[in-house]
């Protein structure tokens, strides 16, 4: 008799009679999961009844397929998420722990996920940047310089107009010093001096 209630119960959720229950693990990851209930996904949809701040519960859905990983929350009730940043965006790993991205077409600015879990917006100007650098530094938007600066440099600095850093010269001390964020070249360190293109 047991067996043959088990069997019924199962072809009632084929049957879609019966709610399939969805475990946690095989949903998408995000905050939300602490305050709504009864989930499911269907196709790029995940709808779940998710409580206000009455304690009310409603039924929400949202694209999950377009938001970045482990960004989906719960506002009042609401689901909500930050986006993944399109294409044309500036590429890097950022784009892994960041969403919802605004490009002004020299500056980056995102929500990005810290290492405890939480989010904060970040900017970057990127246009002295090296092809596919940006990335996310515990929720500050980090990129590389282009050319051999990057590696006796420390401390730089990538601002709308100017870009700074601390070089270290041949001798072994470090000055600091600063180039236009408009070369369109590579940024080498002659002798503690931070250049636009080779070295003289």
């Amino acid at each position: 008799m047991f067996h043959k209630i088990i069997i019924h119960a199962i072809a009632l959720c084929f049957a879609g009679l019966l709610p399939l229950q969805v475990s946690y693990a095989q949903l998408p990851a995000g905050s939300y999961q602490r305050s709504c209930t009864e989930c499911a996904t269907e196709d790029s949809q995940l709808t779940c009844n998710c409580k206000n701040r009455s304690g009310t519960k409603l039924s929400t859905s949202i694209e999950y397929t377009a938001c970045t990983a482990n960004s989906i929350w719960n506002e009042n009730g609401v689901l909500k998420c930050y986006s993944v940043p399109t294409d044309s965006m500036p590429q890097g790993s950022y784009r892994q722990t960041c969403g919802s991205c605004d490009d002004s077409g020299s500056k980056l600015t995102c929500h990005c996920r810290k290492k405890d879990g939480n989010w904060t917006s970040s900017s970057v100007w990127y246009l002295p940047c090296a092809d596919n650098s940006v990335w996310n530094d515990n929720g500050a938007l980090k990129c590389t310089l282009r050319g051999s600066a990057w590696g006796t440099c420390r401390n730089v600095q990538v601002g709308s107009a100017r870009v700074s850093a601390e070089c270290r010269k041949i001798n072994g001390t470090w000055a600091t010093s600063s180039v236009s964020t408009t070369c369109d070249g590579a940024f080498s360190n002659c002798d503690g001096t931070l250049t636009c293109g080779e070295c003289p």
